[in-house]
């Protein structure tokens, strides 16, 4: 499946976002129960994927395997950013656990798992975008990064607003500035200490 849509990111601390649900309440209806992900990121031995990420605006590659809730499914999801804007594959894969697969090959690129992200998801609907509500974030190496497991709960919550590329402008609906920020690049850079 291919997924394609325009994404707003917006990083609030814990008043920001009791303000921020207050002001939306009678606007927004609850879409899906809250629930658990977890997400094992993939990259090459040197962070390719991480410096690209970091240090380019298109023309980049996230690969991760993911875990939604309770249920014993695995989904390898690939977002890619580039000329033809964003799009995000996913594919159900037949494991039972994350270290069922121990390399990813894609691009050309041999793939190793480097950091997981785990957080609780709230899912809201606002006219016509779909909003995310991420809390609780923790980042934690893979094992085959390092045996000695280092764990980061980062402190704030993440608001993201999606839609097809085909909504109207939605700026209007804004209540604050949207920030470029992804999880996975926090989670290398407090994880193995990478920064710009």
């Amino acid at each position: 499946m291919i997924d394609k849509r325009k994404e707003y990111k917006f990083v609030l601390k814990n008043h920001e976002l009791e303000n921020f649900l207050f002001n939306i309440r009678k606007k927004i209806n609850v879409l899906y129960p809250t629930r658990q992900i977890t997400s094992l990121y993939y990259d090459t031995y040197n962070f390719q994927l991480y410096k690209q990420s970091r240090d380019i605006d298109t023309n980049k590659m996230k690969v991760r395997v993911r875990k939604y809730g309770n249920e014993n499914n695995y989904f390898k999801e690939i977002k890619l950013n580039d000329a033809h804007g964003k799009t995000k594959t996913i594919e159900e894969l037949n494991i039972s656990n994350f270290d069922d697969i121990k390399n990813i090959f894609e691009r050309n690129m041999n793939l190793q798992p480097t950091v997981y992200t785990s957080y609780t998801r709230d899912y809201f609907q606002f006219e016509d975008i779909r909003i995310t509500i991420d809390k609780s974030i923790s980042f934690s190496n893979h094992k085959s990064r390092s045996l000695h497991e280092k764990k980061y709960f980062f402190p704030d919550s993440v608001v993201e607003y999606k839609m097809s590329n085909n909504s109207p402008d939605v700026e209007k609906s804004f209540l604050m500035n949207p920030v470029a920020f992804s999880k996975y690049q926090e989670a290398v850079s407090k994880i193995f200490y990478l920064h710009l």
